[in-house]
């Protein structure tokens, strides 16, 4: 998990996994996770920062983790018109800097 600030407010939250460009939170939502207020807390930061929220289950990553991956690189090419080769550079570098903790 990361704490994010939200834009230059002194507003933060918690993100499964935040990508800085392109500016994409993933959530990984368990059994405990409140459709309704995840709803919510989605459009808010959506409407007020213009971040991408992307939601799995964890069930799905058990049962198909190959699909999701590939979900996840779709939505994240559409989200900036990227090619999903590109994609999968970016987010190899992501991690290459978090291991490095640039």
């Amino acid at each position: 998990q990361q704490i994010i600030r939200l834009g230059t407010l002194d507003q933060y939250i918690i993100a499964d996994f935040f990508l800085h460009y392109p500016e994409v939170i993933i959530e990984v939502d368990g059994p405990e996770h409140l459709k309704t207020k995840d709803t919510w807390r989605d459009q808010t930061v959506n409407t007020l920062f213009d971040y991408k929220t992307i939601r799995v289950k964890n069930r799905e990553l058990v049962e198909d983790n190959k699909r999701i991956r590939t979900r996840l690189i779709k939505e994240l090419a559409e989200a900036e018109g990227l090619s999903d080769k590109k994609v999968k550079e970016r987010v190899k570098e992501y991690w290459r800097q978090m291991d490095e903790g640039i």
